[in-house]
């Protein structure tokens, strides 16, 4: 009997003992206080934005479990790990006011709260220069413990916020082009545009600045920094127009002009472009005198080789030509610059078209730089077959794009006149009633004023005698003969 109840007495003391071991474990890992820290989009990736910012970048959320608990003094520790980095913070914090918790009031603190702990002074483990820099590209851990400032002990688990820390590009710049040549007008509308490149960041807006370069041998970067300031503004678009409401730009004047981001969080501004959100500097060169070349032919030499021409100006320091297969899906720019007023195309394929258009610069090189150029509208021409070659002018004139009046003109008649491109038309014969098929001719200013045949299938003139649709097709005899 008594070695029962010795076995009932082990069978009940020992199972007691399992039970009180595990919750002397569980509460072991149990702590009076809780924390639970949040960082908001978009992420402050210098640590002394924390500290300096008035603007909320994170909370933390203390909770005192216990409830006897009553002002309670404490201080918070802070760790900054990952990506190589093991930042904390020092034991006593130098300017920070003091904290008291009390058990079942939760509390609130914000980065405004407690920026004494995100000051350099009170952190080991980085250096002045990375503290002024943004973090490395990575994901970091932010973590934080409390402790009673009296004893000593730690009142909660260390509890950490994952966050992943990246600097945003800053915008590419598409137009104007780098180096372009713009043609001054009375009425400028020039259009900036470019390419926003961020990932992360919020409530962005961008800064235009345009400046006047002073010193053309001075490189558009140097000089760009050196001048003053003509022209700012902050859009929400990435695209300005520059129109007469702004600052006059002076023909025959270069100018530089750069884009930066800025993303914000209420008054202040967010740390989270590269280079500060500047984009690269772009330049361009607001041409005075140089227009765009004009008369554009096209003379078959043989079935593969074929000469352009175009009227010269004197002003002209370099002309740049540039022909492509028509209808072929990505084709390649070839490109000849001449000095001339014509140039000869050759290995050009039989039977088939090609688009080319001609640039033309009044400007020299500067600073290793090609110059840019003013260019004409794409025109077309077609080389013989190869068993038939044959001598033609071709002009390839179609309608103009950017034409707005598309109403149809009715009533053409025979001797009047419309324009093709850059060449007035001279109706000899004339069919149809808007489309019209017929024949006339143009005159080539520098080949001496040579009237030139041309013919036209199903064409369409609007009511300010402008080709609207259709090719107009020229040949030419060599007797001058229309």
């Amino acid at each position: 009997m008594k070695n029962f109840y010795k076995n009932i007495f082990l069978f009940i003391i020992f199972p007691l003992w399992g039970v009180g071991g595990f919750g002397l474990a569980t509460y072991a890992q149990l702590h009076p206080v809780q924390l639970n820290p949040t960082f908001n989009l978009p992420y402050a990736l210098k640590i002394s934005d924390y500290a300096n910012s008035a603007d909320t970048k994170m909370q933390l959320v203390i909770n005192p479990t216990d409830i006897s608990i009553a002002q309670r003094q404490v201080r918070l520790k802070l760790y900054i790990q990952g990506n190589r980095f093991n930042i904390q913070s020092s034991d006593y914090i130098q300017g920070q006011r003091p904290i008291f918790i009390t058990g079942g009031e939760l509390q609130t603190l914000t980065n405004a709260d407690i920026a004494a702990l995100f000051r350099l002074e009170n952190l080991q483990g980085i250096s002045a220069a990375q503290y002024a820099a943004p973090l490395p590209d990575g994901m970091y851990n932010f973590c934080f413990e409390i402790y009673d400032f009296i004893t000593n002990k730690r009142l909660s688990q260390k509890t950490c916020s994952m966050i992943y820390l990246q600097l945003n590009e800053p915008p590419i710049l598409n137009i104007p082009v780098k180096n372009e040549q713009i043609v001054a007008s009375n009425f400028p509308n020039i259009l900036f545009n470019w390419t926003p490149r961020q990932i992360n960041a919020t409530n962005v807006s961008y800064k235009f600045e345009l400046k006047q370069i002073l010193d053309p041998n001075l490189d558009p970067q140097t000089a760009f920094m050196m001048a003053p300031l003509l022209h700012e503004q902050t859009v929400f678009s990435p695209t300005l127009l520059y129109n007469l409401s702004m600052p006059i730009l002076i023909p025959g004047m270069r100018y530089a002009w750069r884009v930066k981001a800025i993303s914000t969080t209420g008054l202040s501004e967010n740390a989270v472009f590269k280079n500060n959100g500047y984009s690269e500097i772009f330049s361009f060169k607001y041409a005075a005198n140089c227009a765009v070349p004009t008369f554009l032919l096209s003379q078959a030499q043989s079935a593969k080789t074929a000469k352009i021409t175009w009227l010269s100006q004197p002003e002209y320091r370099k002309v740049h030509v540039q022909y492509r297969r028509k209808g072929v899906a990505k084709a390649e720019w070839f490109s000849i610059n001449t000095q001339n007023d014509q140039v000869m195309l050759t290995n050009l394929e039989p039977n088939e078209s090609y688009e080319f258009r001609v640039g033309a610069t009044c400007d020299l090189p500067q600073y290793g730089t090609e110059p840019s150029y003013v260019y004409s509208n794409i025109q077309v021409f077609k080389m013989p077959e190869k068993n038939n070659p044959k001598l033609v002018y071709n002009c390839g004139i179609e309608p103009k794009i950017k034409i707005s009046n598309q109403t149809p003109l009715t009533n053409l008649i025979q001797s009047e006149t419309f324009t093709a491109g850059d060449f007035p038309v001279t109706i000899l014969e004339l069919t149809g009633n808007s489309p019209y098929s017929g024949k006339g001719y143009i005159v080539v200013p520098y080949l001496s004023d040579t009237k030139i045949t041309v013919q036209f299938n199903n064409i369409m003139v609007n009511t300010d005698y402008q080709l609207i649709r259709g090719i107009v097709k020229t040949t030419y005899d060599s007797a001058g003969k229309i």
